[in-house]
């Protein structure tokens, strides 16, 4: 009885904290473009083993893991020069604690941290257009490397969520609800294209669910192991 009443006590307790802080790391990075976007930016993308929840679930912990340790080290007065260098150096920490995580949630596959040229398709972030072609990028592969992709700006730092060629990401999470307005952008090119304004917790719900689903289980596997 008691060691329920325990559990019960610390599943309160754990709603609450992750209430308070099991998204802050995905929005550590984030603030809105006062200024076009720079075509040095430098971007970081995690691939996923696979496209199992289990797996897009991991490729969201390592995430939320390396931007929270980015938010740590990379100033943002620093340049892009002194960013690029400076994530270089940073490869070597970073790499250490994908593997420890990984560990600790049971997974058996590796991971690849590298840092260079990536090519990347046409991609829109906030109201601003990439177009196509090869970006300097922090690039994190997990295991087999075959699972759909995450990616976000670090220099400068914003780190919207992003998703390829949509100027809405398209999760699917609740597709029945309507945008908030809808209106248009325009490209390098100068033509103006349609896009949605919609909500983030919307369109991300679902996957903020099960950010919180996993670090429920990783809880509740070391409360196991420790009561």
């Amino acid at each position: 009885m008691r060691r329920g009443v325990i559990f019960t006590f610390v599943g309160v307790c754990l709603f609450g904290l992750l209430h308070q802080f099991s998204f802050r790391p995905l929005f550590a990075l984030a603030s809105l473009p006062s200024s076009p976007l720079p075509a040095n930016a430098i971007r970081i993308r995690i691939i996923a083993n696979s496209n199992t929840p289990h797996d897009q679930r991991v490729k969201l912990a390592i995430r939320d893991r390396v931007l929270t340790f980015l938010s740590q080290h990379l100033p943002k007065h620093l340049t892009y020069s002194q960013t690029a260098l400076e994530i270089q150096r940073d490869i070597s920490k970073i790499n250490p604690l994908i593997h420890d995580d990984l560990n600790h949630m049971g997974i058996t596959y590796n991971s690849t941290t590298t840092f260079g040229m990536t090519w990347f398709p046409r991609k829109f972030y906030g109201n601003h257009v990439f177009p196509a072609g090869n970006y300097e990028a922090l690039r994190i592969v997990l295991g087999k490397g075959q699972g759909h992709n995450w990616w976000c700006v670090i220099f400068p730092q914003l780190c919207y969520v992003a998703m390829n060629a949509h100027a809405i990401p398209r999760t699917g999470a609740f597709p029945q609800t309507p945008p908030l307005a809808v209106t248009s952008i325009t490209e390098p090119n100068g033509k103006r294209i349609p896009v949605q304004l919609r909500l983030a917790i919307v369109d991300y719900g679902q996957q903020w669910l099960s950010i919180a689903e996993l670090q429920i289980h990783l809880l509740w596997v070391h409360l196991q192991r420790t009561l």
